[in-house]
């Protein structure tokens, strides 16, 4: 099927992916949606198609949950932080996205979508996706990870690399409200000490636990001459 040029450019930057609305606001009409669905088009989620059969890969998947979720809709948490390459973080299933409070929470085939009432953060803008700023998707990701030592992983590691910083996730992570907050809050003063890795963490809160003085994680060493 031709497109009209302003919809297949859409198309384009959307990476084939186009919900129903925009096909029908483009100048499709219903019945060649209808056949464009039955014969050479995939439907990914209700009201989404891609423009041709196959499996998605996993960028399609991205920008055909946020088609589904409907405007003002984002990337977040685990999925926002592959995005940004965090540590710890690789593609998966389900796709993360939040929507802004009252609408409602819901989960569709592989898609995820959350409800949430903390909104106004900045938005980060990557082609057709829309992405949580990377230190709210730290937070989150973290929030929901299976235990206590993944959690410290995924922090340490990303203020350790200087992917985020450590106020950014401070803030964050007061904002949350849910359960796994205590679990945020120790990953974080882990974070603080200096702990590049888990070990190092675990450490640092023995020592503290003691009267022994508290631990020096990674200390920058100098020669006396002043070389490292």
């Amino acid at each position: 099927m031709d497109l009209p040029a302003p919809l297949a450019a859409l198309a384009s930057a959307q990476l084939g992916v186009l919900s129903r609305a925009q096909l029908l606001d483009g100048g499709v009409n219903a019945s060649a949606v209808r056949w464009g669905v039955g014969t050479a088009w995939t439907v990914l989620l209700p009201g989404v198609v891609m423009l041709h059969t196959g499996v998605p890969s996993y960028q399609q998947r991205l920008v055909a949950a946020l088609l589904y979720a409907g405007t003002g809709s984002w990337l977040a948490g685990h999925t926002a932080a592959t995005f940004y390459r965090i540590p710890f973080c690789e593609p998966r299933l389900p796709v993360e996205v939040l929507v802004p409070a009252p609408r409602r929470s819901r989960t569709v085939a592989w898609v995820n979508v959350r409800a949430t009432t903390i909104t106004g953060e900045r938005l980060v803008e990557r082609g057709p996706l829309t992405l949580s700023c990377r230190a709210r998707a730290v937070v989150d990701a973290a929030a929901d990870c299976s235990d206590d030592r993944a959690v410290a992983a995924l922090m340490i590691s990303s203020v350790q690399e200087r992917l985020v910083r450590l106020d950014d996730l401070h803030h964050w992570a007061r904002l949350r409200r849910r359960n796994g907050s205590r679990r945020l809050v120790a990953a974080l003063e882990a974070s603080a000490l200096g702990a590049w890795s888990i070990p190092e963490a675990e450490l640092g809160f023995l020592l503290k636990a003691t009267d022994l003085p508290p631990a020096w994680a990674n200390p920058g060493l100098s020669g006396s001459r002043g070389a490292d």
